[in-house]
């Protein structure tokens, strides 16, 4: 989100909503998305510029602010397991070395959810813009120039994503491998040397995150070379195949599980870190309702109602 502060004259429930979506961190495009509006539009109404019916606003921000309570606050849940301290890790070195770093990963095991924690923790500006499914060099420019808070046309926007970008932030391009499932060569080329360019121009901290295939394809495989210039100074941080058994038994844990059984150790391995976080959460509610203690029995329970055996 923009810094400057809601406009007094809105409604109640617009000018929360912009509060809380502040408190979030959300950028205009992730609040917009709430809303089902743009991000234009959330701008002008914010600047009490906006010409159409406020009063559908309100509604649309009630709705999205009752709907964050019902769902909880999603920070809080946050379980600091050893997947995310290596992307800390890689994180912190990434900044202070001024050396990028290349995280890869199966999906689902925590690297985004740690990269948006490291974000708001971090008391430097960390960027964090994701790389667009079927991107050309013009959409993930877009992209970037969202996540820095650069309001350009497309014409500046190069030369003002570059004077938002400095060596002490750190730009995080997340899912990376998107250029080799989605975009063509010629693109893929293009993005990999704008982004090698920010670097090299800015000296900005860089990680780039993405599953195996960032490695396989774009360093070794067939699109090696796209990533080439930014690989030979690179260090690989491989996260894994599988979310370890250790972080889905502190996910357990946090939601009140006790030690696991064999059965639940053997029914944990296979699951990925959202599945481990529903079933818990949802078991642990379960149990709340009852005036129980949440165990092992009731967490088999809910797996197989969500996921089957």
């Amino acid at each position: 989100m923009e810094e400057t502060q809601p406009n007094p004259a809105l409604p109640a429930p617009i000018a929360r909503f912009l509060e809380e979506a502040a408190r979030r961190g959300l950028s205009d495009t992730k609040a917009a998305a709430a809303l089902g509006m743009s991000a234009t539009t959330v701008s002008r109404v914010r600047r009490g510029i906006y010409e159409g019916d406020l009063a559908a606003v309100a509604d649309k921000a009630a709705l999205a602010l009752r709907l964050w309570q019902e769902r909880g606050d999603g920070r809080r849940a946050f379980v600091e397991t050893s997947i995310a301290a290596k992307v800390f890790t890689a994180c912190d070195f990434a900044l202070s070395r001024q050396t990028p770093v290349i995280l890869t990963g199966e999906s689902q095991i925590g690297k985004t959810t740690a990269l948006e924690e490291y974000a708001r923790r971090s008391d430097v500006p960390v960027r964090l813009v994701r790389m667009p499914a079927a991107a050309n060099l013009p959409l993930f420019l877009e992209e970037l120039a969202e996540a820095l808070g650069v309001a350009a046309k497309p014409g500046e926007r190069r030369r003002r994503i570059l004077r938002a970008l400095n060596d002490r932030t750190l730009l995080v391009v997340d899912e990376i491998h998107e250029l080799v499932h989605t975009t063509g060569r010629d693109h893929t080329k293009r993005i990999c040397e704008v982004i090698r360019e920010l670097y090299d121009r800015t000296r900005c901290g860089l990680v780039l995150c993405g599953t195996e295939l960032a490695e396989t394809d774009l360093i070794h495989g067939p699109d090696a070379g796209a990533l080439a210039q930014i690989a030979r100074r690179a260090i690989a941080v491989r996260l894994g195949r599988r979310l370890p058994l250790q972080d889905a038994l502190k996910v357990a844990a946090h939601h009140g599980l006790p030690p696991p059984t064999d059965a639940a150790r053997d029914a944990l391995r296979p699951l990925y870190l959202n599945h481990v976080a529903l079933i818990s959460a949802m078991a642990a509610e379960a149990a709340s309702k009852r005036g129980v203690a949440p165990d092992w029995e009731l967490w088999l329970a809910t797996k197989r109602a969500l996921l089957g055996e």
